[in-house]
């Protein structure tokens, strides 16, 4: 056998190595690289993971949850993803864990009456 019949059937494995490998690290390209942002006066725990890991997987999902005495401005803030390299719900901080407001109600801005106007 000449030696220069071999280097196409190389070739050909090593195209497919490629292709396997770069199919294997495609998926993992969209990830959180960074554990989500901490939020003033509350926690972020991503579940099922460690403090200390700083990879996330798509999809994967963080719990937010209040110190004692602060509660979360809206429901929907409680949860955060990793979706396509960032957490989802992430506003500024301070608007996440605020104080309740004593005596008013949730809705601020707008007006509510009971019974009929005259």
């Amino acid at each position: 056998m000449e030696p220069g019949l071999k280097m196409p059937q190389n070739f050909w494995w090593l195209l497919v190595i490629t292709i396997l490998v770069g199919i294997n690290i495609e998926p993992s390209s969209s990830s959180c690289y960074h554990p989500p942002t901490p939020v003033k006066n509350g926690e972020v725990d991503v579940i099922n993971y460690s403090k200390h890991v700083n990879h996330f997987p798509n999809g994967t999902m963080a719990k937010v949850t209040c110190k004692p005495g602060y509660t979360l401005h809206s429901p929907e803030l409680k949860t955060r993803y990793c979706v396509n390299n960032d957490w989802t719900n992430s506003p500024p901080d301070e608007v996440v864990c605020v104080v309740p407001v004593k005596g008013r109600r949730q809705f601020e801005g707008i007006s509510l009456k009971c019974g009929r106007e005259h």
